[in-house]
């Protein structure tokens, strides 16, 4: 059950809930395997629940019809695919196909919405965080920051507090909530960064912006 609630918990939709909710949907969630090969998602088929990966890689693909398909982004450990389905009624708008050997958290629709029907509270809260989203994705287009997760990184370390020495003291969790992402992806995101020049990482967890 804990691997289930730090996975959830650091999932964008929920990322802003309280623990007690949090732990809640956690428990709707079942472990499952995935073959290389399977189409967890067909594009136009009903959304009935969302899949967050604990290990493996997706792709997900799109096109004007199911013969037109091409490819558009990958999905790894940490991140979720399909979970709009959890709060609307639409169809799948892509086709997720696994490219290795998964292990996966499933979350059924009946499920998720049975336990906001017993917590109406939940329910606001997942109204509040939906919002925020929106109104975030809404200043973002109408001022033209559409930023890469590097691009996010950079711009939220320089404003954190550095030491006497110039280094920055991170905490992955807390900043993979504010740039939106998993900690699995901002990790590869921080990889990155590092590889670049940008970031020079001097220990576990801590970091020097170059200058």
């Amino acid at each position: 059950m804990d691997s289930r609630i730090r996975v959830i918990g650091q999932l964008q939709l929920f990322s802003g809930l309280p623990p007690g909710h949090i732990e809640k949907i956690a428990a709707c969630g079942t472990f499952i395997r995935i073959a290389k090969k399977t189409v967890l998602m067909e594009q136009g088929a009903p959304g009935r629940s969302m899949i967050v990966l604990i290990r493996g890689r997706v792709k997900i693909e799109q096109g004007p019809a199911l013969s037109q398909l091409s490819t558009v982004a990958y999905r790894e450990a940490g991140d979720a695919v399909g979970e709009m389905s959890l709060l609307d009624d639409e169809p799948r708008s892509a086709r997720v196909t696994a490219v290795t050997d998964c292990q996966a958290i499933q979350i059924r629709k009946e499920d998720f919405r049975r336990v906001v029907i017993e917590n109406p509270q939940l329910c606001f809260e997942l109204l509040k965080v939906t919002m925020l989203r929106l109104r975030e994705a809404t200043e973002e287009l109408t001022t033209g920051r559409i930023e890469s997760i590097e691009a996010k990184i950079i711009r939220l370390l320089e404003k954190l507090p550095v030491d006497e020495s110039g280094v920055l003291s991170l905490n992955q969790t807390q900043l993979a909530k504010q740039v939106g992402c998993s900690r699995e992806a901002l990790n590869r995101n921080l990889h990155t960064v590092v590889d670049s020049g940008k970031l020079v990482r001097v220990g576990r967890g801590k970091y020097r912006l170059a200058s």
